[in-house]
């Protein structure tokens, strides 16, 4: 396992994950279909990663084919430039009318987690994705090792 720092590793992980989420129907929920999907699903990961950068870690496996954002929730905390990237999250990927549904996720995640476990999460495994061509080749030891 390493952890991601560079831009150049940086773009690769945003790459990787967009393309590994191209599918998921949470994802696409936030970016929405058409024209910019593609676009909106790069700013996402973009803001995941620097989310992560902030708050957590991003992590490779040893091959550099699989990756996962992680936030620590304890850590978050208010900061102006926080503010400005969510404010581009919301225009870049899902616009005003999304906020609202983003905010009742985000609480149901909490409240779902202090449900069965008394407590907040304190780590949350925000994306894990694989390249596509390293797919089904041993990688759960990825997530359940590291």
């Amino acid at each position: 396992m390493k952890y991601i720092t560079s831009a150049e590793e940086r773009l690769k992980v945003i790459v990787t994950l967009s393309q590994a989420f191209a599918q998921n129907k949470s994802v696409l929920q936030l970016t929405g279909t058409g024209a910019n999907q593609n676009q909106r699903r790069f700013y996402l990961m973009d803001y995941a990663i620097s989310e992560a950068l902030e708050y957590g870690k991003v992590v490779s496996d040893d091959s550099g084919n699989a990756y996962a954002i992680i936030i620590f929730k304890d850590r978050k905390r208010f900061s102006f430039s926080s503010l400005l990237r969510n404010l581009k999250f919301i225009f870049r990927v899902i616009g005003l009318l999304k906020v609202p549904a983003v905010l009742y996720k985000e609480k149901f995640i909490a409240d779902t987690h202090k449900a069965h476990f008394g407590i907040s999460a304190l780590y949350y495994v925000w994306f894990i994705g694989v390249l596509g061509n390293a797919q089904g080749r041993d990688m759960a030891r990825f997530s359940c090792r590291n």
